[in-house]
């Protein structure tokens, strides 16, 4: 890629294009526009779209900031060709700034700014690229992850490096919990790096994409992601439901019914857990007991505890409460439908 050539002659407050959709770009967008170096002259969205079981169209949640913030808003289905390269350049902005826009950019788009576009991105680049960065790191169970603030090329999260801040995942974070730490660290770290960018102080760094350990690839995720495999480790369960929360959620079947399950934790004291079953021989899966808190299930040859059940078509309930009235629960199985 042709790297922009930063200078010190851009005019004050520097115009900037800023594209994004999610919750996460929301605070960019804020401090952008909080800040007197910067004038937002056109925010880029995606457009309205039907959410949630009642389809209703609902607008993006940068779109509704910008709206409440007084700027311009362009919804373009696709962001591409004559007319939108058109559009682009009429805004005239040196610098355009992404975070979480949905879409990869094509070189025509991304040659517009003179000063190339910067991304916000929820990783420690090259770990993480991609649709699910956040998710992936706590279902991977890092205790650290962070935010890169990159260079676009026409790549996939694979531009120069220009700065990063770390922070900590703590064990109960979610992925809306720890989506809004790293949206207010990425939003700071935004507006501390734009100036230096187009003032020459910094140099961008390639990413070291051939290094496998580090170099990860996310995916979009999908219903199917959530279903719990019990023959995996009790934690890996536990963490599918912090990173699966609020969607796609975690969940299994028993007798070709859907449950979604919830309140997952790993019992640790196996000398209370079943009693005297031998867990290591139990296939994957298998309820072992009914206690007062919940059931509890065989899951990596030890034990999986389970507080809430929501059958397929029914609201969320105790787990206690599921087990009354099902004599024999004990001993099935739970697994892929």
């Amino acid at each position: 890629m042709v790297i922009p050539q930063p200078n010190a002659s851009v005019p004050q407050p520097v115009p900037v294009v800023f594209m994004g959709s999610p919750a996460f770009a929301v605070p960019t967008l804020e401090a952008l526009v909080a800040d007197a170096r910067f004038l937002v002259r056109l925010v880029v969205t995606q457009p309205p779209r039907p959410m949630g079981r009642g389809k209703r169209i609902s607008r993006s949640a940068v779109h509704e900031a910008a709206e409440r913030l007084g700027l311009p808003v362009w919804t373009p289905e696709r962001l591409r060709g004559a007319n939108a390269r058109e559009r682009l350049r009429e805004v005239g902005a040196p610098l355009h700034i992404v975070a979480a826009y949905g879409k990869i950019l094509r070189r025509d788009m991304l040659d517009i700014p003179t000063h190339g576009t910067l991304n916000v991105h929820a990783s420690l680049l090259p770990a993480y690229r991609g649709a699910s960065p956040i998710t992936a790191a706590i279902l991977d169970g890092v205790t650290e992850t962070g935010v890169t603030i990159m260079l676009l090329d026409e790549g996939l999260d694979t531009g120069p490096i220009l700065s990063q801040a770390k922070v900590n995942i703590s064990p109960s974070d979610t992925t809306p919990a720890l989506t809004e730490k790293l949206a207010i660290v990425g939003a700071r770290l935004l507006v501390e790096t734009a100036p230096q960018w187009l003032t020459g102080a910094i140099n961008p760094d390639p990413q070291d994409l051939a290094n496998a350990a580090y170099a990860t690839v996310t995916h979009t995720l999908t219903k199917e992601d959530g279903l719990i495999d019990f023959a995996q480790p009790p934690e890996r369960s536990v963490r599918m439901e912090r990173a699966y929360t609020p969607w796609p959620g975690v969940y299994t079947f028993l007798g070709g019914t859907r449950l979604i399950v919830r309140g997952l934790s790993v019992v640790t004291d196996m000398a209370d857990a079943v009693d005297v079953v031998n867990v290591v021989e139990m296939p994957a899966g298998t309820i072992l007991a009914v206690d007062r808190e919940g059931i509890r299930v065989a899951a990596g040859g030890r034990v999986l505890h389970i507080a809430g059940v929501q059958p397929e078509g029914k609201v969320m309930m105790a787990a206690r409460a599921f087990a009354t009235g099902r004599p024999g629960l004990v001993g099935m199985q739970l697994g892929a439908g």
